[in-house]
């Protein structure tokens, strides 16, 4: 099958063949240019139409009648599907990616920031306009980064929908996010001792979440993998958390060594099914900062934490970890997996390497945040 961008100056240059073919757009992919032997050129669209289950083509018109402009326009009107649900669409959506790394990240924001206007229309009626409206509320609240990451989840479940045949086009094709939203910002932001102290002791006040945000500091790993966690991915006697390659979205597992700071925040965990229990993360992180402020009080009354995200969390122990292991073990530590032809030739595991380096962060990270550390001060 042949697929380009269609211009009126390319669809003209189109030459007659011995055998009748078809070129098709890369923006509106149902529409095609069908090219007889003779030379004749009409606009076709592909779909599944009046219920059937098997595609068919129609005739939109004559190319020199119409512009590629209007055959495009002509062929959004044809949805295979009307009466598909964008709901119902989304809740296919999430089962199929249901054991990917940021499943739950995604069916959050969609149920936030799409279902709420979208969630009656017709998958096939939702317009380049739908988009950038849904887009630009959320970077009108200043969330640019969730701006980026609303338009990234449409486009994907347009495609998902694409891809089951119950739409010819996905509307967030021509968007580009630079344009509507601007450059996503590159956070750099490291928590400093001054900020891991009370950070830590104020966990501890903030039940499942402050137990999640613990073994986050202590293994620097993603949220979701953290977040996600059934209690039988861990092997507290070989002291070792084996996170599988579906659910890390990898073709390998990823194994992390588990310090004995690790065993004794798990210890404090439920023993059964999921680790955590968190019905609403925003909500829970709020939560989290007064404890955090409360804490800082106690040693300045003047102290504030400047903001910061969980993800901070991964870079700050990712950052520490280079004054500890070799660039190779930290970077494995915390699930980048080897570059170029390291990936072929070196084999070694590194499990070894991997438990001390998370053994010494552990050891260090205790001195930070032991309660008779003295002169904490406003970060």
């Amino acid at each position: 099958m042949q697929r380009k961008q269609l211009t009126d100056q390319l669809v003209t240059s189109f030459a007659a063949k011995r055998k009748r073919y078809v070129v098709y757009d890369s923006i509106v992919r149902a529409l095609g240019v069908r090219v007889s032997p003779k030379g004749r050129k009409t606009f076709i669209v592909v779909g599944r139409f009046n219920g059937s289950t098997h595609p068919s083509r129609r005739k939109l018109g004559v190319v020199g009648k119409l512009t590629i402009e209007q055959a495009r326009e002509r062929a959004l009107r044809f949805d295979a599907r009307p009466s598909d649900k964008f709901a119902t669409v989304a809740e296919a959506y999430f089962k199929h990616i249901a054991k990917q790394r940021r499943a739950y990240e995604v069916e959050r924001c969609i149920r936030r920031d799409l279902l709420p206007d979208w969630e009656n229309k017709a998958i096939g009626s939702i317009t380049k306009r739908d988009v950038v409206e849904a887009v630009d509320a959320v970077k009108t609240r200043g969330k640019i980064s969730a701006a980026h990451h609303v338009l990234g989840y449409a486009r994907s479940v347009f495609e998902f929908a694409i891809a089951n045949d119950m739409i010819v086009h996905n509307p967030c094709d021509r968007i580009k996010p630079s344009k509507l939203i601007g450059r996503k910002a590159i956070r750099k932001r490291v928590l400093s001792d001054e900020e891991l102290s009370p950070l830590w002791h104020a966990a501890e006040r903030a039940g499942d979440y402050g137990r999640l945000v613990q073994l986050l500091i202590v293994t620097g790993q993603r949220r979701g993998d953290v977040a996600n966690a059934p209690r039988d991915e861990f092997d507290t006697s070989a002291k070792l958390w084996t996170i599988p390659a579906e659910r890390f979205k990898s073709d390998v597992p990823h194994i992390v060594p588990l310090s004995q700071l690790a065993l004794d925040i798990l210890a404090k965990l439920p023993q059964e099914g999921g680790l955590f229990h968190i019905t609403g993360f925003s909500r829970e992180k709020s939560r989290l900062d007064k404890f955090v402020h409360t804490e800082l009080r106690k040693v300045n009354i003047k102290a504030k934490l400047t903001p910061w995200t969980l993800h901070d969390l991964r870079r700050t122990v990712r950052t520490r970890l280079s004054a500890i292991t070799t660039y190779e073990v930290a970077e494995l530590v915390i699930g980048h997996g080897k570059k170029g032809l390291a990936r072929i030739y070196d084999q070694h595991e590194y499990l070894d390497e991997m438990r001390e380096a998370l053994d010494n962060w552990a050891t260090r990270l205790q001195r930070i945040v032991s309660p008779d550390t003295k002169g904490v001060s406003a970060p």
